[in-house]
């Protein structure tokens, strides 16, 4: 299934045993496949005999993670330098806490969600299931994922240094 020829990437998911590889069709069509770590796998074989080692799909998560890092921290920053609305501060700034009060952050995440519904990136794609997704985001921070996600789907803009200031 897998050669040097197809496979784009393979990275670790985050619960660390699943491989998440994107690798193009006979079309050149982007695809993603989810496979265990298990030598007694074919697919899992054609994985390794193309090159990707464990060491090669470790790498490739670190890279992935931190480019998903970058993405967030400028998703985050446009959102701070873009909304002077003070209710949406203290959600993002209480964004990691993990003290619950009274039902408070139900209402945050939700209050959190329209506001990413209203965003032009998010309003722009038409991935449905994506916008699924982020309606039934159980957290703050799962949330902000998807909505960066989608925003990479519609052509976020990175920031240029003048911006990030």
């Amino acid at each position: 299934m897998f050669t040097k020829e197809n496979v784009v990437t393979a990275r670790y998911s985050n619960n660390g045993d699943l491989v998440k590889v994107e690798w193009k069709d006979e079309d050149d069509v982007i695809r993603e496949y989810s496979l265990f770590e298990d030598n007694n796998d074919p697919t899992w074989k054609s994985l390794i005999e193309s090159g990707w080692t464990k060491a090669k799909i470790d790498e490739a998560t670190v890279e992935y993670k931190s480019e998903a890092s970058k993405d967030f921290q400028n998703f985050a920053r446009r959102l701070f330098r873009e909304n002077d609305d003070t209710e949406f501060k203290t959600i993002l700034e209480n964004l990691f806490s993990t003290h619950v009060d009274d039902g408070r952050d139900t209402q945050n995440l939700f209050t959190l969600k329209l506001f990413l519904f209203e965003l032009n990136e998010v309003k722009r794609s038409t991935n449905r299931d994506a916008k699924v997704k982020l309606r039934k985001a159980k957290n703050p921070r799962e949330a902000l994922f998807i909505a960066v996600d989608i925003a990479k789907e519609t052509g976020l803009e990175p920031m240029t240094e003048k911006e990030d200031q």
